[in-house]
């Protein structure tokens, strides 16, 4: 089995990541790019066989966001996908209201920003309750939550395929 890591790309993001033996382990991101690449490259070892599920950046995210706010984002976003390639790893783009949907969270709804993430915090918890989950962490987590049951969904689904259709005896 591979590694599986999921990205939050924000300035303020955070990567997660299950290890071949099951471990997981969640890292904020830190201010400087080069640390960025070192995660990524040294700590994380990232190969053909492993996957990156990274939350897709769009150009708009809800609200009015200064343009300067919107760049900051897409350069991280951009330096994670190169790191990623350079890894040779394989990466799935996950738009937030596809992970969510995945993980039956609902919508934000009526609820405040600061609301909505204290709900997503509290469900990574639940599903993560030996880890240290923080405002800033949460969606990595939850991302991580999703790629694992997609990748499980996968490997289903081939072994199935590479097994051929079951025929009972009998029919």
């Amino acid at each position: 089995m591979s590694k599986i890591v999921a990205i939050d790309p924000g300035k303020n993001g955070a990567a997660a990541i299950r290890y071949r033996d099951n471990e997981i382990f969640c890292y904020p991101f830190p201010s400087n790019r080069r640390d960025l690449v070192k995660i990524f490259t040294e700590m994380y070892k990232l190969g053909a066989d492993d996957v990156a599920y990274i939350e897709a950046v769009s150009g708009y995210i809800g609200t009015a966001h200064p343009g300067a706010r919107m760049f900051n984002f897409g350069v991280n976003y951009g330096l994670l996908l190169g790191v990623l390639e350079c890894c040779k790893c394989k990466v799935v783009n996950v738009f937030p209201r596809t992970w969510m949907k995945g993980l039956e969270l609902g919508t934000r709804g009526e609820r405040s920003k600061v609301a909505w993430k204290r709900h997503l915090k509290s469900v990574a918890a639940e599903l993560w309750p030996d880890l240290s989950v923080t405002l800033k962490n949460a969606d990595a987590l939850l991302i991580l939550a999703y790629a694992i049951n997609e990748e499980k969904t996968k490997q289903k689904n081939s072994s199935e395929t590479e097994a051929g259709p079951q025929v009972e005896e009998g029919a």
